[in-house]
């Protein structure tokens, strides 16, 4: 075989092939580095003997259809210099591995198009060796993210499976990359990425986070000069989580009532955007309904779709003005729910108005959170558990993401 295939097309160099065979539907290349290239592996000397040799199999790139084995005699060296024993280096792949460096590139660029178990059965390897190469790439190129220009952040947290397990994910607002991931969602889950914080020196200017008090005293610990903004998507979603128990209270109130039918069946009317509701005549009946046999759900649905404008008044001050009104209103509602919640956001005021200060949310945080379920469910979940942190780290990015 011509040197130059086998160096261009293999990644062989300074090897000759011996025979060339086909056998068990494999093509099977023999070779042997050539006598002028025999050198000790640990002092780079050529000055050795041939001290007997081992025969090693390596998957190498297929020829269309068909796998390919390169069979290569190994050579135990002398080394007349250092004195040591030891085989020869190849340069064609990693030193325990049974696979050429070319293969592991291909298995690279098909785990971007495909999962790891249709990249395996293609290539007929296992699936933990495509896993195990996949891994290897990612601990290359993202095991350590680079947080030098980290401005902006958004920190939430996602479940990883069933009993309230979780994991804490940062973000980098600007480029949309995952720069930490931790275990948990208390203040642990975020202390290896303040250490890294302050080792570095990096001046963070502004924090998005919902409302978990874990994650305020956190930010309030290790970042006390930073902007930080409790994101309104949170706060909308957490009110409307108090209207739905409002809703399920009024089913048990009226189960054996004729009620029932009015609230039975309103839950997305109630939760649903107000102006999606009124542009439909017959969920716009249901929903008046529904309102009408209660006035504290009444009152808090309204506030609900009043709270929106919160985040639309043309300046801070107004936005102020606006909000302690609506926490007037809220205390009205005879329900403790209401109040409790209303509560709670006048104590994180400053908070949620700093949005005026910097415009940003977690909104990017919770389209990673997206493709994090996504990613799960194709691999039917992740038991190597650093595994999965590297692909997440290399999830912001299309041109090196991975399958499944």
């Amino acid at each position: 075989m011509n040197t130059s295939f086998m160096s261009t097309a293999l990644g062989i160099h300074g090897c000759e092939a011996q025979r060339i065979r086909y056998e068990d539907k494999r093509i099977i290349i023999n070779i042997k580095t050539k006598e002028e290239r025999l050198k000790c592996s640990l002092c780079g000397g050529s000055n050795v003997i041939k001290y007997g040799y081992v025969i090693r199999d390596f998957k190498s790139v297929p020829v269309g259809r068909r796998e390919m084995i390169v069979r290569m005699k190994v050579q135990r060296l002398k080394c007349n210099d250092c004195g040591c024993i030891h085989q020869e280096k190849i340069n064609f792949a990693k030193e325990k591995h049974t696979y050429t460096h070319f293969f592991a590139k291909l298995v690279i660029d098909l785990s971007r198009i495909s999962t790891i178990k249709d990249v395996a059965r293609y290539l007929r390897v296992s699936w933990d060796t495509v896993k195990e190469i996949q891994k290897s790439y990612l601990k290359l190129h993202y095991s350590c993210p680079d947080i030098r220009n980290t401005r902006r952040i958004g920190i939430d947290e996602f479940s990883i499976s069933k009993g309230n397990k979780y994991m804490t994910i940062v973000v980098d607002l600007d480029s949309g990359a995952i720069i930490h991931v931790g275990k948990g969602r208390d203040k642990n889950s975020l202390r290896i990425f303040w250490k890294r914080v302050r080792k570095l020196g990096i001046q963070i200017e502004a924090v998005a986070t919902d409302m978990s008090g874990a994650f305020m005293a956190s930010v309030r610990e290790n970042l006390p000069n930073a902007v930080h903004v409790l994101d309104h998507f949170h706060i909308s979603k957490m009110f409307n989580e108090v209207i739905d128990r409002m809703r399920r209270d009024l089913c048990v109130k009226y189960k054996k009532s004729q009620l029932i039918s009015c609230i039975k069946g309103s839950r997305w009317l109630l939760l649903k955007n107000g102006s999606d509701v009124i542009s439909n005549n017959k969920m716009k009946q249901k929903l008046e309904q529904a309102l009408s046999i209660n006035k504290p759900l009444a009152q808090s649905y309204y506030l609900k779709e009043e709270l929106k404008l919160l985040w639309r008044q043309p300046s801070k001050e107004k936005a102020q003005t606006f909000f302690l009104q609506w926490i007037e209103k809220a205390l009205c509602v005879r329900d403790p729910a209401v109040k409790r919640f209303a509560i709670n956001l006048k104590d994180r005021m400053k908070n949620i108005l700093a949005w005026y200060d910097v415009h940003i949310t977690t909104g990017p945080v919770e389209g990673i959170n997206n493709k994090i379920k996504t990613m799960k469910r194709m691999a039917y979940g992740y038991r190597d558990q650093e595994f999965f942190k590297l692909k997440l780290y290399a999830l912001h990015t299309n041109t090196n993401a991975f399958s499944g």
